[in-house]
């Protein structure tokens, strides 16, 4: 049985794309290099793994971010030594920050070509610091029976480590994988491979040498007995509901808001914003959040808050600006999203569990007369924005909305960082039920959007749109090229890139007032045509200046195998005017709206 492998480091390699399968991988991104080659045949060579060829490090760790989103599990990344895995740091900082499973496994030089001049050699230990949840730096290949046994059951662990219980913690770990020559998969007379024990070889078959087995999070009865309590004794209860880590379903959240008669803020992440909810979660806060009179008159007493940091940083304002609210985090990992450190109360549980178990303790009351209130803003908002976006020109509150209205339920939308999400969360409305929502969140940066929306399309199987900006898309344009590498013939890709010659968000921030001539510096104008550049790379192209426009090329390109890239031209000045002009109608509606609700202070139940 042993013989069937040729070599010790074919043996070494094909043990851990074993134990990867064994402990839930089905997928794997390679990249090119001499040193990891015996890891790219193995993956190539195991039937039960799907392989993607990447060229770029940055995208491919991306790529693998965006199928980790869509399905939950990890898919490692095999690279070369060197310098090639600096480029995976983007992704594993994006995968830390939003609890996202992604495994890297780095091929490295031995021992002795360390720190001696050798070629595409460097130090590779703990290269990820803290943004990884664990490394492992593997010993060089052997056939000691204990040292292999030792490999079969680091690789189940370094999984579970990365899945982090059920996304409660997940995040990338790290597995340096040394290799001396040869490097191919070559016969070499090993001395003790035919003699390996047979369960080293062929491991525990259909199951991980070493099982992880992880309970629910949950919580104590006595905690949910006293936010009941706290519930029950208050008229003003606010549930905000935040982006939503990989696995974790909401519902129940809204099921506990419409069983308490209590308002459900939800972010575009929360996986609640889909039409179904209509009715049940509030979508439309970023612009009545803004509104003084409204967070005088609409002050909480208590917030219960899930999921991670809202998109709107307006939603905080009805905290902070407020005396005496009472504001409990709910989180099944422990991890604090407060940036105001106001949070009284850190409860580790897991979301939907934590929801079903307070709908259980609590009595089902209809809503208070506060809470008609935010309803009234609610809709009165909702009446102004569908306003400014379903008249006029084209403007990217507007993009945002014919975007999100055309996702299929079978379909996937991602949403870039910087005005794209934000213009989402405040215009996009909601999509249809089974429509999932993606974004990199985790520190909101705009690099890899591209390979990430490629990810998503890859592990959802459904058809996936990306809205993103054109800075954003020239900074991961290289990532095109994984759409011809990486993905099956049958997916369907479309990306939305607004085009506003250059970073549009800059003109929203407190920079905009003294840039002056050193606007170049923070918007940084690409000058240069995308359309061109997309064709190179194979994508169907349409350029559009008009509604009539956007919505003929989405029709045409959602529903249809390959890549369209939609360039949509908006002027820069005429957004921010339209963006500003919203604000001014929503905030002369409510103040209105305010002035006429009486006293709802005490939630009069």
């Amino acid at each position: 049985m042993a013989g069937r492998d040729l070599n010790v480091n074919a043996l070494w390699a094909r043990l851990i794309m074993d134990e990867l399968h064994a402990s839930g991988v089905r997928a794997i991104c390679v990249c090119p290099g001499s040193r990891s080659a015996m890891l790219a045949w193995a993956a190539q060579a195991d039937a039960r793994l799907a392989v993607t060829s990447h060229i770029d490090e940055r995208s491919a760790g991306f790529f693998a971010l965006g199928m980790a989103r869509a399905t939950g599990r990890p898919v490692p990344v095999v690279c070369t030594s060197g310098s090639a895995a600096t480029h995976l740091l983007p992704a594993l900082v994006e995968a830390e920050a939003d609890r996202v499973p992604m495994v890297v496994l780095s091929a490295d030089r031995p021992a002795e070509l360390l720190g001696c001049g050798a070629p595409q050699a460097m130090d590779q230990a703990a290269m990820f610091g803290g943004f990884v949840r664990e490394f492992v730096n593997l010993p060089a290949p052997s056939t000691d029976a204990a040292v292999l046994r030792y490999v079969r059951s680091t690789v189940n662990r370094a999984v579970d480590r990365a899945v982090g219980g059920g996304g409660a913690m997940a995040g990338g770990v790290h597995l340096n994988v040394p290799f001396r020559e040869p490097l191919q998969p070559v016969a070499v007379e090993d001395v003790g491979l035919e003699a390996l024990p047979e369960d080293v070889v062929v491991g525990r078959p259909g199951a991980p040498w070493l099982g992880v087995a992880r309970g629910p999070v949950g919580v104590g009865a006595d905690v949910v007995a006293a936010v009941a309590a706290r519930l029950a004794a208050v008229g003003r209860a606010l549930i905000v509901v935040g982006p939503m880590g990989v696995g974790q379903d909401a519902s129940a959240v809204a099921a506990l808001g419409a069983h308490l008669g209590v308002p459900v803020l939800a972010d575009p992440l929360s996986g609640l914003r889909q039409r179904r909810f209509e009715g049940q979660v509030c979508h439309r806060y970023d612009a009545w959040s803004r509104v003084e009179a409204v967070r005088g008159a609409l002050a909480p007493e208590l917030i219960l808050r899930f999921g991670a940091s809202m998109t709107s940083k307006f939603v905080q304002q009805l905290r902070a600006g407020a005396d005496g609210v009472e504001e409990l985090v709910v989180d099944a990992g422990g991890k604090l999203y407060d940036v105001d450190h106001l949070a009284a109360s850190l409860i580790v549980a897991e979301p939907g569990r934590f929801a079903e178990a307070l709908r259980a303790a609590t009595v089902a009351r209809p809503a208070s007369p506060w809470a008609r209130g935010v309803a009234e803003v609610e809709a009165e908002a909702g009446r102004i924005g569908h306003a400014m976006v379903e008249e006029g020109g084209l403007w990217e509150g507007a993009v945002a909305r014919a975007v999100a209205s055309r996702v299929p339920a079978a379909g996937s939308l991602f949403c870039a960082s910087s005005m794209p999400i934000r213009d989402l969360d405040a215009f996009g409305g909601l999509v249809a039920d089974g429509a999932r929502v993606f974004a990199n969140r985790g520190v909101n940066g705009i690099d890899g959007q591209i390979a990430t929306a490629l990810g998503v399309a890859a592990g959802s199987g459904g058809p996936v749109v990306g809205l993103i900006g054109d800075v954003a898309f020239l900074h991961d344009v290289g990532s095109l090229l994984g759409a011809r590498r990486a993905l099956e013939a049958t997916a369907d890709v479309t990306l939305v890139v607004i085009d506003n010659r250059g970073g549009g968000i800059f003109a929203f921030l407190p920079v905009a007032s003294v840039w002056g001539t050193a606007e170049p510096l923070f918007t940084t104008p690409p000058g240069v045509e995308l359309a061109p550049i997309a064709a190179a790379f194979g994508a169907r192209v349409r350029e559009v200046a008009d509604r009539a426009g956007l919505a003929a090329a989405l029709s045409e390109a959602i529903g249809r195998p390959g890549l369209d890239v939609v360039v949509v031209h908006v002027d820069r000045d005429a957004n921010v005017a339209k963006h500003r002009a919203h604000q001014a109608a929503v905030e002369a509606a409510l103040r209105g709206v305010v002035a006429s609700f009486g006293d709802v202070t005490e939630g009069g139940r």
